[in-house]
Order: C-alpha cells, then structure tokens, then sequence
C-alpha cells in the first residue's frame, strides 16, 4: 500500500486522492465499488477522518466517485477514460484548487476568507490557506502554491516600509501564467487584478463629517509599528487632506502611539487652551488606547471629544462608550476577489503581461456609534 508522506509539502487530502485513484488505475477499485470508509482509510493511511473526508468530497466533485444516502461512497459508475491518465488527472484534480495567501487570519481577513470561501465552495473549489506574515514565509508560500499548480491565488501582499524586496515573489507569481488577483493596491510593476478599500476616501469623508457637526480641532493617532503601511499611509494622507480643508495655514497633528511619548503628546493636545475635539485613528485598537488617555484627562466621550476608530471590529460595541468606525466591506472585498479570479480562470491560460487588468475600489463608510458628538448642540 502506498504509504503518505506527512514530511512533504503535497497536502495530505491531495496524497489520499492519489492513493485512492492509484487503486482504480491498478483495478483494486472498479466501477461501482464501495471505496473503504473514512475510518479505514485514515487508520490505514495514519490521516485523521476529515482529511480522508475532504479527499473524498474532492473526487466527487471531480466525478470520480458518488456518494449514496446511507450506503456509502462508491467509485463512479462511468468516468472518462482520459481522466485516468496521471498528468490529466493530476492536472484536473490540481486545478480545482484556490490558494490564499494572507498575513493572519485575524477578524477582518477571517471575513474575507469566509466569503471566498462560501463562493469557492459553490463552483467546486477547495480552499488552501496559506500566510506571509514575513518576506521569507511569503517566498516559501508562493513556491508551495505554484508547485501544486493551482487554479488560481488570492493574495494579500506583504508590504515592508521602503522596500521593494518583495516584488521578486509578486513577479514569480506574474510570470507563472497562474490566475492572481490582490486584495490591496498591487505593488509597483506588477500587473494583476485586485479590489482595495479606498482609505483615503475613507478618512477624509469621516473627517469632513466631524468638520459639519462644528469640530476644528483635530488629531490622527496611529501605529507605526504594527499597522499596514500602505493603509497607514492612505489613512494618514486623507487625513491630511481634510484638515487642509479646515484653514490651509492649520498644521495636522499626528501621533505615533508607538512611541514611549505618546500619551503625554495627546494630553498636551486634549488640555491645551483650544484642545482637540476629535481623535481619529488607523485601527480601532488604536481608539481603544485613546480612550484611557481620555478619560484620565477627565474629559468626557463624546461631550468633549469624539473618537473615531477604523475596521468596524467587533471591540466597537465592547466598549463603554460604543465606538464610531470606518468600515471597510470585508464581504465585498471577498466577492469581488473570489469574482475577479473565477474570471480570470475561465479565459484561455497565457500570461498577465500585456493584458488588461481591472481594479475594483470600494469606499469605506463610517459607522456612526456612541463615540461621536455634535459641537453644534454645545
């Protein structure tokens, strides 16, 4: 019996698939067969149940076997001679596959995964979730990903300040003539589809409506170490844009929460003789930390200042004072990319050079909660 190699980078489900059409090639299995139950097979094989349970919902998909209510799952009654050649079928089984590549699976790429998902599910495709939360692990994901011939990638890029040593990986990808879409803006030189949240829309629109309820006084907060530093730039430059709205001469203040200093710079801001009357943030952890700092002042939420998180997370109704947040559609995010990509896969393969590619640009909208005060009514 063909034994399966946990030590390599071949997924496990995909090695079960594998030996089970091994057999069929072999005529161990023949048409209308029962195939052994999962419990068998994954003793046999040393695989837990529901590998061998996602091995086999595979080569239902692909036709290969059938499921009958109460009976079992049997080898399919008639199968196209040429699906059981290796290089097809190794082909066809691979090409039913969608890689993700992501940073983490937090609650806002979570949203996004459940979406791609759900969509992914409905078409036939199996989902292998990988992540590149460092240039080195970004290199190893995508030369596993390629290696298994996917159908197509979604990525998010891993971005670095003032680097461009990342764009070696995205040209791998570009070059490969694999199906790619980002979720973000693509990094310089490579041209593929994506879908991206305009944050600097998204700022600057949630400034501007705090300018129509009378605020003036404003200060951005934001992590310099653990924020996105294409979002963190966007978010910061909508930012400033808006205060330019303000008066031209007004200068827009900016503080690193990073920094050891940072809680004595925002006190210095909230009790000065015209103090801030509206703290905005990149995150909305980052709000969460402006809270405290708030409060310690005496100041009051929102009677003397307003708080504006980004994400929508669900730490905006955990806290006291409900929190006002950017919300990006994280499910449209995952629709559009999962959309893009199942077009891209359904066109003749050749490579993304040369070719017209499509962005679609969502706009965030601000969620207005607790954290938010109308000057006006003072």
């Amino acid at each position: 019996m063909k034994m399966i190699d946990k030590t390599s980078k071949r997924p496990l489900y995909i090695q079960i698939q594998d030996h089970v059409l091994d057999l069929m090639r072999n005529g161990e299995l023949k048409s209308g067969e029962s195939v052994p139950s999962e419990h068998e097979l994954a003793d046999q094989t040393g695989v837990s149940r529901l590998t061998v349970r996602k091995a086999y919902s595979e080569l239902v998909k692909k036709g290969m076997l059938q499921t009958v209510q109460g009976k079992g799952t049997f080898v399919a009654d008639s199968i196209e001679p040429e699906l059981l050649s290796k290089g097809n079928l190794t082909s066809k089984l691979a090409n039913r596959t969608i890689g993700l590549l992501f940073p983490e699976i937090t609650e806002y790429f979570g949203r996004i995964l459940k979406e791609i998902e759900q969509r992914a599910s409905q078409d036939g495709y199996s989902i292998n979730v990988m992540f590149n939360d460092s240039i080195e692990r970004e290199r190893q994901a995508i030369d596993q990903m390629l290696s298994q011939n996917p159908a197509g990638i979604i990525l998010t890029p891993y971005r670095l300040k003032r680097s461009n040593v990342i764009i070696k990986n995205y040209e791998k990808l570009a070059q490969s003539g694999v199906p790619i879409v980002m979720i973000g803006r693509p990094p310089f030189h490579i041209n593929c589809d994506a879908t991206f949240v305009d944050d600097t829309v998204g700022i600057y629109d949630t400034v501007q409506t705090l300018i129509g309820m009378a605020h003036q006084e404003f200060v951005f907060l934001f992590d310099g170490v653990n924020s996105d530093p294409q979002g963190l730039m966007e978010r910061s430059e909508g930012f400033k844009l808006a205060i330019q709205t303000v008066g031209s001469s007004k200068k827009p203040q900016l503080i690193d929460i990073s920094e050891d200093s940072w809680q004595e710079k925002l006190r210095t801001l909230l009790l000065a003789e015209n103090p801030v009357t509206a703290v905005i943030t990149d995150a909305d952890g980052t709000a969460a930390a402006a809270y405290t700092v708030i409060l310690d002042c005496g100041k009051k939420i929102p009677a003397d200042v307003s708080v504006v998180g980004y994400d929508n997370s669900s730490i905006c109704e955990s806290l006291q004072v409900k929190l006002a947040s950017v919300a990006p559609n994280r499910k449209l995010l995952g629709r559009h990319a999962y959309d893009l990509l199942k077009t891209r896969i359904n066109r003749e393969p050749d490579h993304l050079n040369g070719q017209v590619t499509h962005s679609i640009i969502i706009t965030p909208t601000l969620v207005i909660r607790e954290s938010i005060g109308n000057k006006l009514s003072d």
